[in-house]
């Protein structure tokens, strides 16, 4: 089998209904299939998915453009003649959610990718007089040829989430207006180069520390 033809550009093009149903319904190629464990999985991902994006994701990528607008305030209460105060928005739990929101779609996305491409690979073969492998075969593969998967996916996993995320995390903050200067450690904004070109400029006080 010509592993090069195995694209989504030629499962859209060229796949049956089984393959481009998987294209919207993920997972439904797979159970096409026969597959039905794997894709049981990926369809209870997507579902997973779809159930995260409405009841936090949008929201969260909405308010990743301005990391929050309302401040920390106090409002006088007559009745009790006290100060009661209102958190505000949380810059930073807005940036980690919306960035929890980017992986997520980045994930569903390289999954979307991989079934389409397995469900018409599993096409191709039928088509060939073969026949598409069982779990236990499956399972089997793990043990033999794909044995590179059992060890590195968890390997991978762990990388993305302890090392990768974090690091993303941290960058994006180099682009905002953090800093103790006003006191914008709870609410702050995008602030594109503006903080590189303060570091690397020479004549500002920050500048001459840096260099």
């Amino acid at each position: 089998m010509n592993e090069e033809r195995i694209s989504v550009l030629n499962a859209l093009r060229c796949g049956n209904i089984k393959t481009r149903l998987s294209a919207i319904v993920m997972g439904a190629g797979l159970i096409g299939h026969r597959q039905f464990a794997k894709g049981a999985i990926v369809l209870l991902s997507e579902v997973a998915f779809l159930g995260y994006m409405l009841a936090a994701g949008i929201a969260n990528l909405g308010l990743l453009a301005t990391l929050g607008t309302e401040e920390q305030g106090k409002v006088w209460n007559e009745s009790k003649q006290i100060f009661e105060y209102h958190a505000g928005d949380n810059s930073q739990q807005i940036l980690l959610a919306g960035m929890v929101a980017c992986f997520a779609v980045a994930a569903i996305a390289a999954l979307w990718i991989i079934q389409l491409r397995h469900s018409y690979k599993l096409q191709r073969l039928v088509e060939k007089g073969g026949k598409a492998p069982t779990l236990a075969e499956d399972f089997k593969s793990l043990k033999n040829g794909n044995l590179h998967i059992s060890l590195m996916s968890l390997p991978c996993i762990g990388i993305v989430v302890f090392n990768v995320f974090p690091l993303v995390y941290m960058i994006s903050m180099a682009f905002t207006t953090y800093s103790t200067e006003g006191n914008h450690l709870v609410l702050f904004d995008w602030d594109g180069l503006n903080q590189f070109a303060r570091v690397l400029n020479m004549n500002g006080s920050i500048g001459k520390q840096f260099w």
